[in-house]
């Protein structure tokens, strides 16, 4: 009997190894497409909860408030060693 059960043992083993590693897999397959569906969306920012529109990066939507840019004087702007392009 002692030497069925050693035998056994093994197998119990490999079975919760394999069991383990499927259920990593699945896991990390769902975690990446959560992802991939996440960076596809943009950011809305707004008082209605409107989605963003699918072409925007970023969509300000407001009717009562505008919109505030940082505020430099020109010798800080052009203190910028290499300014990226589209820097507003």
């Amino acid at each position: 009997m002692r030497h069925l059960l050693t035998s056994l043992l093994p197998i119990t083993r490999q079975s919760k190894s394999t069991t383990m590693k499927k259920n990593l897999h699945c896991l990390l397959i769902c975690f990446l497409t959560a992802i991939s569906v996440t960076a596809q969306q943009g950011v809305a920012i707004n008082t209605d909860g409107s989605a963003p529109h699918s072409d925007a990066i970023l969509d300000v939507k407001s009717t009562t408030k505008g919109l505030l840019f940082p505020r430099m004087t020109y010798a800080q702007r052009i203190a910028i060693s290499t300014p990226p392009g589209g820097l507003i």
